[in-house]
């Protein structure tokens, strides 16, 4: 059986804010490569499953919103987990090509909420969960919001 080692806190901590700036920095591939090959999206549709489909789902944001950045507002690490709290920027220039959400692009600027959770063994990130307040991202983008019938 393979022994896997629980990262430090501020291994944990420092491999989740190396990945963000990563995407910040438009190095895609970078933050990936600290991602396990399996990594397991809890928030995820299952094409976006694993570092590849990381790497599909961010281009796809990256294409919608080319601006995208995060700040980070609040980071709390416990052991191999951190919870990081963040604000999403950028302006929809392109198109989004999401499954369940295709859409034109609208040249709106937006700016809502994320909190990530991501479990970390051996300096990679293993699991990840992600919580957003899409209804903002939504309600900037001008789209109509209505309840399910």
């Amino acid at each position: 059986m393979e022994r896997l080692t629980v990262m430090t806190t501020n291994n944990t901590k420092q491999t989740a804010l190396d990945h963000f700036n990563r995407l910040n920095s438009g190095d895609t591939a970078g933050a990936a490569s600290l991602m396990s090959e399996d990594c397991v999206n809890h928030s995820a549709i299952p094409e976006a499953q694993g570092r590849a489909g990381f790497e599909r789902i961010v281009a796809k944001i990256r294409t919608a919103f080319p601006d995208m950045s995060y700040t980070l507002d609040d980071v709390i690490v416990e052991g191999d987990k951190a919870v990081l709290r963040m604000t999403m920027s950028g302006t929809n220039r392109g198109p989004m090509m999401f499954t369940r959400m295709p859409a034109e692009p609208t040249g709106k600027a937006v700016k809502f909420e994320q909190i990530h959770i991501m479990r970390v063994v051996d300096g990679k990130i293993v699991e990840h969960w992600l919580g957003q307040d899409s209804l903002a991202m939504f309600r900037q983008l001008g789209f109509q919001v209505t309840p399910a019938s």
